[in-house]
């Protein structure tokens, strides 16, 4: 998955919990986010471009939400 199709899936993400019908694609979201994750931390290539201080917060927090442990000392700009 290339890094701005990883941004838009995060961005979806947030969207969706943040209007409230999250429970409709509970299975499709966290498969998005077990994806992320793996990128993250098994293969150590970042999806998420480091400059974009937006989609690092985004990342760290949605990662974290579902349970992920990410280093906020990996997150560095």
């Amino acid at each position: 998955m290339s890094p701005s199709k990883s941004l838009l899936n995060l961005d979806l993400i947030n969207a969706i919990q943040s209007l409230g019908v999250a429970y409709h694609f509970e299975h499709e979201m966290e498969k998005s986010v077990a994806y992320i994750c793996v990128c993250y931390e098994e293969l150590n290539d970042d999806p998420i471009n480091d400059s974009d201080l937006c989609a690092v917060t985004l990342s760290f927090r949605l990662l974290r939400q579902d349970g992920y442990y990410v280093s906020s000392g990996k997150l560095t700009l």
